[in-house]
């Protein structure tokens, strides 16, 4: 607003204005240049009249006095006093707003490269922009009223979108008096975890697995927390599921397993990993097959009686040059009992072929033969064998039986090396020596020397708890 000298053209200082609009009132002073200005809010938006008016300014004329006495002459007065105004018509434009974003993570580290949209209330986007190096977003002149802020991009692979928020754009407020913090979580991690045989790596399905958030005790060991998730592993061996995330570096998990596979022993070792933002984690863990229990029963091969005092080794099986399976390793030996049986032994088994074996007895039984070759027998794991090992008696040679002398008769001589010469009965042969048996003969006792095997039962055990908790009977 300028005040000017209507004479001269000049601005006028040190005017006081007094101004009004239909919805506002004041007053202003006119500075050193002649010119001032004033600030008021309309009532609403579009055109409005503004009045000024400055009153008690010298006048610009000369004014004639006549006297009273009409003989006197009349006068001319110069600075008069007079009042100026003036009006205009002003547009009010609606008042505007900002809203400034500042975009951090969990950490409070500030993200830069993060794009959003403001959506007003149709959808439509009517601003768009990036964070700065400082991780700030400043929209300013937006009309006042509600809208929805809507992340494109985090600018990396680390972390989630923010979900959409609402935004109050207050007429005449800027942004960057009341800033919003939009917080852009870490991406959860993804566990692959695999669970397979520890000597063949043959995936083992229907094992449980406890995933478990990472604690520290008192003296700062770290260990298993709160429970997070049960994994059940399918046909492949596989599991899978996501795991939150809250800092860069990555947050730690326990892997447990609480239910094995079948005809598996638990593993009761937790393992603990490792899962960041975003990242793939492969986790293998392994189990043992439960051993295979065997057990000698040793029998009398003819009766059934059982026979104690029975020694034995167990050995693997090798193959000699000749293609023969022979002894190999000794893993274990044993003596059967009063009642024929042996102590139970633990043998390494695998779940489904099973692992071969040879029984070769070392002693036997007083009075029997040892078996005539070792017995071949499987064993499986979570299964109990029985080997039974059947011997026959030692053979006994026939004890002579003497001719007695008849009565009457003459003691028989002497011969000339000192025996006595045998009889000759009446009628037949004389009675043959073990040394002139017949060859028939012979080859029987040799068949009876030789006699003697092994039979061999296999049964699959029940799993045991807790171990195996859960886990149906496999026959």
């Amino acid at each position: 607003m300028d005040v000017t000298s209507k004479l001269s053209g000049e601005r006028v200082p040190g005017v006081k204005v007094a101004l009004n609009s239909s919805s506002a009132q004041g007053s202003v002073t006119t500075g050193k240049d002649g010119r001032t200005s004033w600030t008021f809010t309309a009532s609403k938006a579009g055109a409005t009249a503004v009045r000024g008016t400055a009153a008690g300014l010298p006048g610009s004329q000369l004014k004639a006095l006549d006297p009273h006495d009409k003989r006197a002459q009349r006068m001319l007065l110069a600075g008069d006093k007079t009042t100026a105004w003036d009006s205009a018509a002003v547009t009010v434009k609606p008042a505007t707003g900002g809203v400034e974003i500042r975009k951090k993570d969990p950490e409070g580290s500030r993200l830069a490269g993060v794009t959003f949209h403001l959506l007003d209330s149709s959808g439509k986007v009517v601003k768009e922009g990036k964070t700065n190096k400082g991780g700030v977003l400043a929209f300013e002149g937006l009309v006042a009223g509600k809208y929805r802020l809507h992340e494109i991009s985090t600018g990396d692979e680390l972390h989630e979108l923010a979900a959409d928020q609402d935004v109050l754009i207050v007429a005449g407020q800027s942004g960057s008096a009341k800033p919003i913090t939009v917080i852009d979580p870490f991406k959860d991690a993804e566990l692959v975890l695999e669970k397979v045989d520890t000597a063949t790596g043959k995936p083992l399905a229907n094992a449980v697995i406890e995933i478990d958030a990472d604690d520290v005790d008192a003296s700062g060991k770290h260990k298993p927390g709160k429970k997070v998730a049960d994994l059940t592993t399918g046909k492949d061996g596989l599991a899978k599921v996501k795991l939150g995330v809250d800092v860069k570096a990555g947050n730690a998990y326990w892997a447990k397993e609480i239910k094995a596979p079948a005809h598996y022993q638990l593993n009761g070792t937790p393992k603990r990993f490792t899962a960041k933002p975003g990242a793939v984690v492969n986790l293998t863990l392994t189990n043992d097959p439960i051993p295979a229990t065997m057990r000698v029963l040793k029998t009398d091969k003819d009766t059934g009686k059982v026979l104690g005092g029975m020694g034995f080794d167990v050995s693997t099986v090798k193959v000699d040059p000749s293609g023969k399976k022979v002894p190999g390793t000794k893993v274990a030996s044993g003596v059967t009992s009063a009642d024929g049986n042996s102590a139970p032994i633990k043998l390494d088994a695998t779940v489904e072929s099973g692992i071969e074996y040879l029984l070769s007895e070392t002693k036997a039984p007083q009075g029997y033969d040892k078996l005539a070759k070792p017995v071949s027998f499987t064993a499986r794991a979570d299964s109990e064998v029985i080997v039974r090992a059947q011997d026959s008696k030692t053979p006994v040679p026939p004890t002579p039986t003497p001719t007695p002398s008849k009565p009457g008769s003459t003691p028989p001589t002497k011969t000339a090396g000192g025996g006595t010469p045998p009889e000759t009965p009446s009628s037949g042969s004389l009675a043959k020596t073990g040394a002139e048996m017949a060859p028939w003969a012979l080859s029987g006792a040799a068949a009876l020397l030789v006699a003697g095997g092994g039979t061999v039962w296999f049964t699959r055990r029940r799993q045991q708890a807790p171990a195996n908790a859960g886990n149906s009977p496999q026959e």
